[in-house]
């Protein structure tokens, strides 16, 4: 990831299968920072599942007051980000995203370069299981802020994550030389 000056992280909350909310913020490389919080709710069809309102706190009345239909979350997306940069999630959110957004008959706003963070953490930790996000980020000594399956935090979150490991990639570089 070094040659890389940013990145798109993205992180989804899903509810019976539909897209509920999409979180995204920049992780910018070059400048060591996170930029750009953005999160949408998406207009469902199904009823929130009561599961996923107890962990999210999203309800079908603030779907009904707040969200907006996929196709203009993803022409804001498009117009507001580079659809050059790579992007990446935690765990499944890029594969079912791309899947979800196909099903619809729409073009995925994101470069062509995709990373699941997960299995790159685990590659470089523990490749024998996998690790939630609270794990990495206390393995970097790093505490969760923000509200937990909330999108827009859940992307901060991990793109702190992201920066830490470059920083200690490069610090353990710098030592080694």
């Amino acid at each position: 990831m070094s040659n890389l000056s940013s990145c798109l992280v993205i992180d989804l909350e899903i509810s019976n299968n539909e897209l509920l909310e999409i979180g995204i913020c920049v992780v910018d490389f070059k400048n060591d920072t996170l930029d750009h919080f953005d999160s949408w709710l998406i207009k469902t069809v199904l009823p929130i599942d009561p599961k996923v309102v107890e962990l999210t706190g999203i309800t079908d009345e603030l779907v009904k007051k707040e969200g907006r239909k996929l196709e203009e979350v993803l022409n804001t997306t498009r117009k507001k980000y580079s659809k050059h940069l790579p992007w990446g999630a935690w765990g499944f959110d890029g594969q079912f995203l791309t899947r979800y957004v196909q099903n619809k008959g729409l073009i995925l706003p994101f470069g062509e370069s995709y990373f699941n963070f997960g299995q790159v953490f685990n590659f470089i930790h523990s490749p024998e299981k996998k690790v939630s996000l609270d794990d990495a980020l206390a393995a970097y000594g790093l505490i969760f802020e923000g509200s937990k399956h909330r999108a827009k935090e859940d992307a901060y979150n991990l793109g702190k994550l992201l920066l830490q490991m470059l920083r200690r990639k490069n610090n353990d570089t710098r030592n080694s030389t």
